[in-house]
Parts: structure tokens; sequence; C-alpha cells
């Protein structure tokens, strides 16, 4: 709690200097938040995407982070340079919130926003993976990162399951056909010749880095597939196999 603002605000970390993480990022905080939420915390988490939804942007996107007090961005770098992994995250978390409370009646009230987060994952993944951004490391801006996929994927699935709660069930099939779409590129164009999935598409290419962020694809982050999928379960041999040390 010593991380979490009064706002509802969960920061990434108490530090002020080089680099400064004193501040919110849409998709840290979310994890926080789900986190929050399946130790007991159900408010703090409720609290924190209510934030997330004030601090949208009206197409849909967020900036990549933001001041603690949720007055403004801190960092903006503009529609095609900030991080495509995190807009997914507001609808995701709402998502979790809905099947850990059942709160239909909030879960209603954050449709509008859910949906502007949905139809920005549209317009960005028309070619079946997302376009090229900031990864989540904020090293590289050229690149369809795996992570930002898997992300994406996740925010559509979780909106069409709020679009259909809210009543909106044409939007929930058409977020469930991109979802799907995006599956299947993932599959298709973000596996390495090894067998498991690449760091992502970078200048048309796969880039084959390990990358431990993918591990989000399994059951501890998005859930989008089982970790013994050899595809995930190679992440986690290879990671085990470089960081490993005896005893």
């Amino acid at each position: 709690m010593q991380h979490r603002v009064d706002n509802g605000a969960f920061i990434a970390a108490p530090t002020l200097t080089s680099p400064v993480y004193k501040l919110v990022w849409p998709r840290d905080g979310s994890k926080t938040a789900v986190d929050m939420l399946e130790a007991g915390f159900a408010p703090e988490a409720k609290a924190f995407f209510e934030l997330l939804e004030k601090l949208q942007k009206g197409d849909g996107s967020f900036a990549i982070n933001y001041k603690p007090d949720g007055s403004g961005p801190f960092l903006d770098f503009g529609r095609a340079w900030n991080e495509n992994d995190q807009p997914g995250m507001l609808p995701w978390g709402v998502n979790r919130v809905l099947e850990v409370t059942g709160d239909v009646a909030w879960t209603k009230a954050r449709w509008p926003a859910v949906r502007r987060a949905a139809e920005h994952l549209l317009a960005i993944s028309k070619d079946g993976l997302v376009a090229p951004s900031r990864d989540l490391w904020e090293l590289e801006t050229d690149g369809s990162w795996t992570y930002a996929n898997a992300s994406a994927i996740a925010g559509l699935e979780a909106s069409a399951a709020i679009a259909r709660v809210s009543g909106a069930g044409a939007d929930a099939v058409r977020y469930e056909e991109r979802a799907k779409v995006m599956r299947d590129a993932m599959s298709q164009r973000l596996v390495t010749k090894d067998g498991y999935f690449a760091r992502g598409l970078k200048n048309g290419k796969i880039d084959p880095r390990l990358e431990i962020a993918n591990l989000a694809i399994g059951a501890g982050g998005f859930a989008l597939m089982p970790d013994t999928d050899p595809r995930l379960a190679k992440i986690g041999d290879l990671v085990a196999e470089r960081l490993g040390t005896e005893g």
C-alpha cells in the first residue's frame, strides 16, 4: 500500500532519481491492481481502473506514463511512439474485476472506456499484428512485439466479455473475430525457427532474442494459452538454462 496514492494510482516504485519510477504506467499499474484484486483488495483495484479511465485519451490509447496525482502525462510521445502493449490493460483489468467480484453494475459503467480501448486496438491491428511501437522496456520503437500482441489479444477478448454484459453483442463479435485473427498471426508470424515465441517482428523479420516478458502469455499473466504450450514452455526452459545456477 506504500506504492498507492489516495486517488487510486499505483506507482511503479518510490524513486525520484534517474530513472524516475515514481509514476503511473497503465501496464504496470494494471498488473499491480489485478494482483491486489486477487489478494482481496477489490476496492483498490476498482479505484485504479476508474483512474485509468479518466487518464485515457479520446482515441482509447494512453501516454507512456502519468504523474501520480493524475494531473496528466509525464511522457507522451504521441500515438505512433507510445506503447501498444498498454491500451488492452484497461479492458483486461476491468474484466478481471468482473470475474472476481461479479459486479455487473460497476463493469457496465466502465463500458464506454473499454469500448474506446477496444476500438483503438482494432485500429492498430489491421494486418493481424499490432503496429510497431515502443517496447515494454522502452528501448526500441520499431517492432510489433509479441508481448504487445498478447496484451492486445487479452484486451480484445476481455472487451468482448464486457460488451456482452453491457448488451453490445455486435461489438463483442467484432472484438472476438479480431482476437482470433491476431492469435493466428502470433502462431504463424511470431515463432522462431527454434520453436519459441520470438521477441517480435522487427523490420519485417523475426527478432529471435529471448524475451522473458513473453511468459505473460501463460497462466501467470494474460492466460492466453496453457504454460504447457511448447512455444511457451521453451521460453521457460531457456530462461532457466541461461539464468539458473547450481544450488
